[in-house]
């Protein structure tokens, strides 16, 4: 990490779970300022339980589901 430098991180991530998002903060979290998970299939989880300490809270843009 330079201080010139934003380093930006993003991942395709499909189903997060608490081991995901444990890797996601031990790995990528000392070396991004900017961290984007897409893809993402959040049916029931909480945005509080998505979160990185350090970082601000998570967007969400959840497809809303209609019958035809």
């Amino acid at each position: 990490m330079s201080n010139n430098i934003l380093d930006i991180c993003h991942v395709n991530i499909r189903s997060v779970n608490e081991d995901k998002m444990n890797a996601v903060k031990a790995d990528l979290m000392l070396d991004f300022e900017i961290i984007c998970l897409t893809e993402t299939n959040l049916p029931y989880a909480r945005s509080t339980d998505l979160s990185l300490p350090g970082f601000y809270p998570i967007v969400r843009k959840d497809h809303l589901h209609t019958t035809m």
